[in-house]
């Protein structure tokens, strides 16, 4: 609303914004910049946080757009100061964590190379981790409670802060501790239930059969394909994929824990530990488990092995560490899982498909099979696995008696092609056509020659890491578990000694959280491990 002569003029919205602008300009440059104004505030922090560049806000603040750098550096510093000193337990904690919603925390390690000394000297090696809490049934907007944080605040032209004391709990491990004994959950690791991963196994057929022509007996051609790929067809079906009763995959609430300055040796990672616990108590009160629930933490395997060392050995004397679930990233384990493709097929012919297909380049090609690249690799197996499978599905199809029941199939993946949808999806895997399709087609795998079998595996090897994704992303526990399970024994096949060592202490320690840890298992249930930082797939 404007004035003019005693009246009210009412504008549009995009006028009154310009209008803000040019009013904001014209006192801007009256008080010679002595006024501080909203926009030329926040254009240079916005400025400054896009591009990094302080060079660009002095050019700003020379043509009068923003306040100029120092100015800048010195609200910064008296932000850090105010945040720092409602601090609580002598280290910075996220702010905007919802009270008594159980955080889940992750801690890694980085390495930063300055281009210093060869010696590498100016090589930075520092511990850093985040928490993140689930939105459960907040809209997805919500940001949580905003800090609190006084307004008036005595200008003191500091441009620089003194970093906090790092407080580093010390932890000497002078024998190893033998974990506990896990006779129960060692069978029920042999004997895990495979109708887990059933449905998982139908909806990749389901999409496998939809990407090929409409008698299911050819390919199509890619300018006519009208289904997406695996990534794309999940991401419309994504409350259906792996649990029908999962309707919503809602985001986390994502905030990022002091940093701690030293590689994650056993003194860091029980300080980061430590400070974990103390964080969940911070956001839990006495009614919902303050002192006493679980602390879920996740980290790669290269400080699983040293950190559940350091569980193990101070869990007699340290409270806490009894309460400390300690899990491993399910990104790591599939980035490690990925090389195993490569690394049994490589050799037999794999790597001249990816070249001469013009999937990989020949250049890429052999970091692509050591599992370096995870999107690339990712891309060229699942894309070598489903032609694959289309020539076994077409070899199956000649073979097969043509029945009213193949008619049926073709009709009921037809109605999915054209309505990818969670509805659509179910109908079809409840389909008796499809079931009996289904049935075949495995019996008909299990009858193959040795070549045949032989390239069946590399299609299995890429299923099972389909698998350990779709459940990662929708939040299915059980998957998980089965997928990893199922990686298992190709760890050891394929010499990857870390993880053939550790990871069925890990599996043991995960199905026996039923009795150690029962409400760190119904909180998993529910999807709330795996981190989220968006609703698509």
């Amino acid at each position: 609303m404007l004035h003019w002569r005693d009246e009210r003029i009412k504008v549009p919205s995009e006028l009154h914004r310009k209008i803000l602008s040019i009013g904001q300009d014209i006192v801007h440059a009256a008080t010679n910049s002595r006024t501080l104004t909203v926009k030329h505030v926040i254009l240079a922090k916005a400025v400054q946080q896009k591009t990094g560049s302080l060079s660009l806000v002095s050019l700003l603040n020379q043509n009068h757009h923003s306040i100029n750098k120092t100015l800048l550096q010195e609200m910064d510093t008296a932000s850090a100061e105010i945040i720092l000193s409602q601090d609580e337990l002598g280290y910075h904690m996220p702010q905007g964590m919802v009270p008594n919603i159980l955080p889940v925390f992750g801690w890694d390690n980085n390495d930063f190379n300055n281009r210093g000394h060869f010696s590498g000297s100016s090589q930075v090696h520092d511990t850093t981790g985040y928490m993140a809490q689930p939105r459960l049934d907040e809209p997805r907007n919500t940001q949580g409670p905003e800090p609190q944080c006084p307004v008036d605040q005595p200008r003191t032209r500091r441009r620089s802060i003194k970093p906090m004391e790092e407080k580093i709990h010390i932890c000497i491990i002078s024998r190893k501790t033998e974990p506990p004994h896990y006779s129960d959950a060692a069978k029920q690791l042999v004997t895990l239930n495979p109708s887990v991963a059933e449905k998982s196994h139908a909806t990749d057929f389901a999409w496998k059969l939809a990407r090929m022509d409409a008698n299911l007996d050819d390919n199509v051609q890619p300018e006519n394909q009208e289904v997406p790929g695996w990534k794309g067809f999940n991401s419309k079906i994504q409350g259906t994929v792996s649990s029908f009763h999962r309707m919503d995959v809602k985001p986390h609430r994502i905030g990022y824990s002091q940093a701690i300055y030293r590689p994650p040796n056993n003194d860091v990672i029980y300080t980061f530990l430590c400070r974990s616990v103390e964080m969940t108590d911070k956001v839990m009160d006495s009614d919902h488990g303050r002192g006493s629930c679980s602390v879920q933490v996740v980290v790669d395997m290269g400080i699983w092995f040293k950190a559940i060392q350091v569980i193990l050995s101070k869990g007699s004397t340290d409270p806490r560490m009894k309460r400390i679930v300690l899990h491993q990233g399910p990104f790591h384990t599939a980035m490690r899982f990925l090389a195993c493709p490569g690394f049994l097929f490589g050799s037999a012919g794999l790597r001249d498909i990816f070249i001469e297909a013009g999937i990989i380049a020949e250049g890429s090609v052999n970091t692509v099979l050591q599992g370096d690249h995870w999107e690339r690799g990712l891309y060229a197996h699942s894309l070598a696995a489903e032609a694959f499978n289309r020539l076994r599905f077409m070899a199956f199809v000649k073979q097969l008696e043509i029945t009213s029941s193949w008619e049926t199939l073709k009709s009921d993946i037809d109605r999915l092609r054209h309505n990818i949808s969670s509805d659509a999806l179910e109908e079809l895997l409840h389909a008796d056509a499809f079931k009996e399709t289904f049935r075949l087609y495995n019996e008909y795998i299990a009858s193959l020659a040795p070549n045949g079998k032989f390239w069946s595996t590399y299609i299995n090897l890429i299923g099972i890491l389909l698998r350990h994704v779709r459940a990662s992303r929708t939040g299915d526990w059980r998957l998980h578990i089965y997928s990893e399970l199922e990686m298992l024994p190709w760890f050891f096949a394929c010499g990857r000694t870390v993880y053939d060592r550790y990871k069925p202490l890990y599996l043991l320690q995960m199905l026996n959280l039923a009795d150690t840890h029962p409400d760190a298992e119904e909180q998993m249930l529910d999807g709330n491990l795996f981190r989220r930082a968006a609703t698509h797939l």
